[in-house]
C-alpha cells in the first residue's frame, strides 16, 4: 500500500508536508484563477487517505481518458483508405490555402489509388 513507503504517513506529517498541499490547492483552485478547477476534493488534506483516494482517482481517471480517447484510432486508422499510402510530392510545409489546380493534383492520385483498391467502380 502506498502508506507504507510514503514519506508522508502521519497526518501532522502530511499537514506540514506544502508540496501536497499546494498540489491539492491548485487543483481545487478555479480554472479563471489558474487552478484545474477540480470539485469533489478537500481544500487542505488532513489524513493520508485522503491523498491517497485523490492520487488513485487522478490515475485512475487519466489512464482510462487515455485509453478511451486513444483505443479507439485503430477502428479509424486500419481502414487502409484513412491513412496515406504513397505521397507524390512532399506534404505542405506552411499552412497556406491551396489552389483548386493543387487539390486537384492531389485528387487525381487519391481516385486513382481508390480504383486500383477496388472500392470504387
Amino acid at each position: 500500500m502506498l502508506k507504507s513507503n510514503f514519506i508522508t504517513d502521519t497526518p501532522k506529517k502530511l499537514a506540514d508536508d506544502f508540496e501536497v498541499q499546494n498540489w491539492v490547492e491548485e487543483m481545487v483552485k478555479p480554472q479563471s484563477q489558474g487552478g484545474c478547477g477540480m470539485l469533489g476534493i478537500p481544500k487542505k488534506l488532513t489524513t493520508v487517505e485522503q491523498l491517497v483516494d485523490i492520487v488513485t482517482a487522478v490515475i485512475s481517471i487519466c489512464s482510462m481518458g487515455h485509453a478511451a480517447a486513444n483505443f479507439q484510432q485503430y477502428e479509424a486508422y486500419s481502414f487502409m483508405l484513412n491513412y496515406p499510402v504513397i505521397l507524390m510530392k512532399m506534404p505542405p510545409q506552411t499552412k497556406v490555402q491551396f489552389s483548386s489546380l493543387v487539390l486537384m493534383f492531389y485528387y487525381r492520385y487519391i481516385s486513382k489509388l481508390i480504383r486500383r483498391l477496388g472500392c470504387l467502380d
